[in-house]
């Protein structure tokens, strides 16, 4: 393999001793000694090789693309006692960079080294020892299984949340391989692993994994898409076939990544504002406050690139990136990159800025509140960013953690799990109550068995079917549920579920005792707002309704009476019933079975008379439960109405 270098090799030669010392390399590179590392003086060379093949060195394994600088550092062998630094120039950051080296020229095989970093247009390695060292990058999709970026994603989410990082190599005679293994939990893992299984030295079959041991793929491998998901995507597992090529590119993209810092850093300052001000800075997905009074460093994801821009400014001032073009900042991202990052400040003399939630056109652009966001967690119709009571919700209010609280408190046999089965190949992740292996009741996140589909889910439901017969009796409404088509929604969800499980169930509210029972800062919040008789007590709290029909005659609590003696009276809906004889029924008819009959009805004939029936005939023997049975006639055809809208009531 050429390398357009130089036209000839290079060498550069010093004598190091314990002392330590730089070198400084053709074509730019630079070799680092620290005192102590040698216990005698060395004739050190260093020789830069612009032909591999020429200078009788193995040529770079296939998936080594855009190889930027090689050199051969002799005598091959010399061990050190502290670690040296080796420092390879290259033209720009980039996905997938990787240092190779070989023992010397009867080397067959080069192989990746561990804990590239980048400083400024440096990728620095430590070495332990001598040998010859290349700069090279990972060809994109040399790796069937995952690339540079899905790397250091996964590496920089176990750093994020704490997970311990295991790193096994192994090779023996029989196999060769490369893991990082992410423990999240005693159960709970993410492994990348690439294997190749050999007998002396001859490859015979080997695979690349991407594996997760728990409930956060997307979390960990965002780009990827699993091949399989087992049972409530307890274990998704991504697998493909190596050959030997292969194998080399997955293992060097693996290696190259360990140890190093996991992120490129910001150097961010701000000028031109009070010293109790600051700017938001949007680097990514990451939004960063940026305090006036003093520099913020910040690591961000690595990467490519990263684009840096201005998210939001104090109330009067404009900011500006500096070297920014159409206000983005674009910088690269990999792994020990640095970059300064001034914000430039001024005050607006001749515009104002839009404030999002005062409903006045602050800017003069003839519109109002302009940039207000859309976001509305806890459904409330106000937007977060102008909620001065926002409650942590999710699917536009349909699951809050009052919400699964209220449901906890409510629900008979309510209680909260994680991959619950609570109905064939549906799984709840939350509160869920299982009543006969066939209903059940959620407050949760639910997802299918593998874990493809989500949607926040509220009520109750038999069969997983739409029959809610058995949820009728039991007076709970059927599901309704809002799909979860993202990793944040999902995400948004269960933090929603998780919070309201950890406080437990919260007290129902009585709506009228003019207590705070469920601790909301809120009384009596769950009344109707209706008061029928309009004596301005809350219906749902008044012990008695005094509308009346047919001039006083007729009375509310008479007609409610009846129903509270025989509630299987409303069993039967509301409906004009032809019962013979030219004469019609409107309201409710109860016919037992011992030839009782019970009305709450007004039943007229062909010449127009509308007569009240209230209570309990016996036609044929029987008995009452009822008052019996009062009959009136009605003046006019509104008095029937009037009447029959006090039945209807009563009924409801």
């Amino acid at each position: 393999m050429i390398l357009a270098l130089l036209a000839c090799n290079t060498t550069t030669r010093a004598t190091i001793g314990t002392d330590g010392g730089d070198l400084e390399l053709p074509g730019g590179g630079t070799l680092s000694i620290p005192p102590g590392a040698l216990s005698e003086d060395v004739d050190i060379e260093a020789t830069l090789i612009t032909d591999l093949d020429d200078s009788g060195w193995e040529s770079l394994p296939g998936f080594a693309t855009n190889t930027r600088v090689a050199y051969a550092l002799t005598p091959h062998g010399l061990t050190f006692d502290e670690p040296a630094s080796l420092s390879l120039p290259h033209d720009g950051w980039e996905d997938g960079l990787v240092v190779l080296r070989a023992d010397d020229e009867w080397d067959t095989e080069w192989q990746a080294v561990p804990g590239v970093s980048q400083d400024g247009g440096m990728a620095v390695v430590e070495l332990t020892g001598f040998s010859a060292y290349t700069l090279t990058v990972v060809e994109d999709g040399a790796c069937p299984c995952f690339d540079a970026t899905d790397v250091v994603t996964y590496r920089r989410v176990a750093a994020e949340q704490g997970w311990e990082l295991r790193e096994y190599r192994d090779d023996s005679i029989f196999v060769r391989s490369a893991t990082q293994m992410a423990q999240a939990g005693t159960q709970d893992r993410a492994i990348l692993r690439a294997r190749l299984d050999r007998w002396q030295g001859n490859g015979k079959y080997g695979t690349c994994d991407a594996t997760v041991v728990g409930t956060f793929w997307d979390t960990v491998f965002p780009n990827l898409d699993p091949m399989v998901r087992s049972a409530a995507n307890r274990t998704t597992l991504l697998r493909y076939p190596l050959g030997r090529p292969e194998y080399a590119a997955c293992e060097a993209l693996i290696t190259a990544s360990m140890d190093d810092d996991l992120g490129a850093q910001l150097e961010l300052s701000v000028s031109g504002l009070e010293t109790d001000e600051s700017v938001t800075i949007s680097a990514g997905e990451d939004e960063i406050s940026v305090p006036a009074d003093e520099a913020t460093t910040t690591l961000v994801p690595a990467g490519a690139e990263v684009d840096v821009s201005v998210a939001a400014v104090p109330e009067g001032s404009t900011c500006t990136i500096a070297g920014a073009t159409g206000g983005v900042l674009t910088l690269s991202a990999w792994s020990g990159a640095s970059h300064p990052v001034a914000i430039v400040c001024e005050a607006c003399d001749d515009w104002e800025v839009e404030l999002p939630c005062n409903g006045i056109d602050d800017d003069g652009d003839g519109a109002v509140d302009e940039n207000r966001s859309d976001l509305d967690g806890d459904g409330d119709g106000i937007a977060d960013e102008c909620d001065d009571e926002p409650e942590l919700g999710c699917a536009d209010g349909l699951l809050t953690v009052d919400v699964v609280r209220s449901f906890l408190g409510e629900v008979e046999g309510a209680e909260c799990g994680w991959d619950v089965g609570v109905s064939e190949d549906i799984y709840a992740h939350g509160a869920y109550a299982n009543h006969d292996e066939t209903t059940f009741e959620v407050a949760a996140v639910v997802s299918d068995e593998e874990g493809s589909q989500w949607r926040a889910a509220l009520g109750c439901a038999t069969d997983g079917e739409d029959d809610y017969d058995t949820c009728a009796s039991l007076g709970r409404p059927g599901v309704e549920s809002v799909e979860l088509s993202t990793s944040q929604e999902i995400d948004a969800c269960l933090q929603v579920v998780d919070q309201a499980c950890e406080l437990g169930a919260a007290t129902p509210e009585d709506p009228c005792n003019g207590i705070d029972d469920d601790g909301d800062g809120d009384i009596d919040e769950n009344q109707s707002g209706d008061d029928a008789d309009g004596d301005g007590i809350d219906d749902d709290c008044d012990d008695s309704d005094d509308r009346t029909c047919n001039g006083g005659d007729i009375s509310m609590n008479d007609i409610l009476a009846v129903f509270v003696d025989l509630p299987e009276l409303a069993d039967h809906p509301y409906d004009e019933y032809d019962i013979g004889g030219g004469r019609f029924l409107n309201g409710y008819l109860h016919e037992a079975t011992d030839g009782t009959r019970t009305y709450a009805a007004v039943i007229d004939d062909s010449s127009g008379l509308n007569v009240w029936h209230l209570g309990c005939d016996i036609t044929s023997g029987g008995s009452c439960v009822t008052s019996e049975l009062v009959k009136e006639a009605l003046d006019s055809e509104a008095t029937a109405e009037e009447c029959l809208d006090l039945v209807r009531a009563a009924g409801e």
